[in-house]
């Protein structure tokens, strides 16, 4: 009996033994998601990926220790394997980077083997010249033979035409300021936090002015609706001018959106400093929202109102572009990507003055005929009070009591497109015409007041 205990406790030992150094073996050679090795070094670091062009740029540095063990050899030494993955499962607006953590490059293929000379023996640069426009990637690159890949990193490839870029927007700007110099007024109203210049432009009666204001959500529709706009209305309608004013800031949140531009595939919300720039304003600024599940007091939140009124650069920029000025409306430009609807928010402060939310609602009925979504026939107008506390919207209002609204998205399907970043520059095309349509008619209708 002794020794048949003796020997069960023997076998089990060495099952367990067995077992350790089958567990020890998987540690050093295998056991990761994507079937690299774990606990060994990556000899490449500092991954980034930037769509430029309708291309992508990959960059990457050697390690410290690999580039100290390297130093002394040919800077196109290393031959590098880069992986690429096509992710058109990722949804706009729905995922964001937790998406892409621990993403397997299983499903990768190799994009490139070779050498590629390094920068000062240190910098690898590559252009994947062969994506396409609208989709989403995963890359990796690694060191052939020698250690695990890094990665992922992400990006997505969007059509400048649709997502246009800080340059582009103010190439436009100055291009209309310089073509129409006796009617156009070009402001530098501030800065973003980056340091990014922020331009407005003005026409016409500064005593009676529709202003638009776009991108205070980077992810959120701009310049691509309210520049044309604007074009179209000092070449087109110089009569109009005579009679009330428009102003655009089409750009606000112009950080972040560049980092959208250059390929970020998420949708983002708030400035440089993670506050959401349409709870800042210092109106009904200390009324805590907790629209969304997020709270406006959460600095880890999307809609975190910020450390005080009005403490964001952007801010301080929409604000100045008021001065001198006398509103007669405002529409500050929402949705997703660079497309919006038809749907007015105007601000939770005036819900109780029915003077002031029938006068919104006047103004979307103009809005909405000139810009005739799918339901325009049985729903003339959209327009509710839904912004919150620290909303532009709000800040008008309490400022100077004329209509100020969140102009949302509808039920157009350029608009349901935008949603998950799928619009088209066709897409773009036509809601341009559409909103430059509404835009005339809003201002016809504000010319005409008494």
């Amino acid at each position: 009996m002794r020794s048949t205990l003796l020997w069960v406790i023997l076998l089990i030992g060495a099952s367990l033994a067995w077992a350790g150094r089958a567990e020890s073996a998987e540690d050093a050679t295998g056991g990761t998601r994507d079937g690299t090795r774990a606990g060994q070094q990556k000899p490449l670091a500092f991954l980034t990926a930037t769509a430029v062009d309708g291309k992508v740029r990959l960059t990457c540095f050697k390690s410290t220790p690999f580039f100290e063990a390297t130093r002394q050899h040919a800077p196109d030494s290393v031959k590098l394997r880069i992986w690429r993955r096509d992710l058109p499962e990722f949804r706009f607006g729905r995922d964001y980077g937790e998406y892409f953590d621990g993403l397997s490059r299983h499903d990768a293929r190799v994009v490139f083997e070779g050498t590629i000379s390094a920068v000062n023996n240190r910098k690898y640069e590559f252009l994947d010249e062969s994506v396409r426009c609208g989709q989403t990637y995963a890359y990796w690159v690694g060191v052939d033979g020698d250690g695990l890949p890094t990665g992922p990193v992400a990006v997505k490839v969007r059509d400048p035409r649709v997502w246009w870029s800080g340059e582009e927007t103010q190439r436009r700007l100055e291009t209309l300021a310089a073509q129409f110099s006796g009617v156009v007024e070009s402001r530098e109203v501030g800065q973003t936090v980056h340091g990014r210049r922020l331009r407005a432009l003005l026409a016409g009666r500064r005593d009676r002015m529709l202003v638009l204001i776009g991108s205070l959500h980077a992810g959120e529709s701009g310049p691509e609706l309210i520049v044309p706009a604007f074009e179209t209305v000092v070449r087109d309608h110089p009569d109009l001018l005579k009679r009330a004013g428009l102003a655009i800031l089409p750009r606000v949140n112009s950080d972040e959106r560049e980092r959208m531009v250059r390929g970020y595939p998420p949708y983002v919300r708030t400035n440089s400093n993670g506050v959401d720039l349409n709870r800042n304003f210092a109106a009904d600024w200390e009324t805590i929202d907790s629209s969304y599940g997020l709270i406006t007091t959460d600095p880890d939140g999307m809609t975190y109102r910020g450390p005080s009124p009005a403490s964001e650069p952007e801010t301080l920029a929409v604000v100045r572009l008021f001065q001198g000025l006398k509103p007669a409306a405002v529409l500050s430009y929402h949705h997703l990507a660079s497309i919006t609807g038809s749907a007015f928010l105007y601000p939770k402060l005036a819900a109780k003055d029915s003077a002031y939310a029938a006068r919104c609602t006047e103004l979307n009925r103009v809005y909405r005929a000139a810009i005739s979504p799918p339901d325009i026939e049985t729903t003339p107008t959209v327009a509710r009070a839904g912004t919150t506390g620290g909303s532009l919207p709000a800040w008008v209002y309490a400022q100077f009591g004329v209509p100020a609204m969140d102009v949302e998205g509808d039920r157009s399907p350029w608009c349901v497109k935008a949603t998950l970043d799928t619009a088209t520059w066709e897409d773009v095309q036509e809601a341009q015409q559409r909103h430059t349509r509404a835009v005339v008619a809003v201002l016809s209708a504000l010319a005409a007041a008494p």
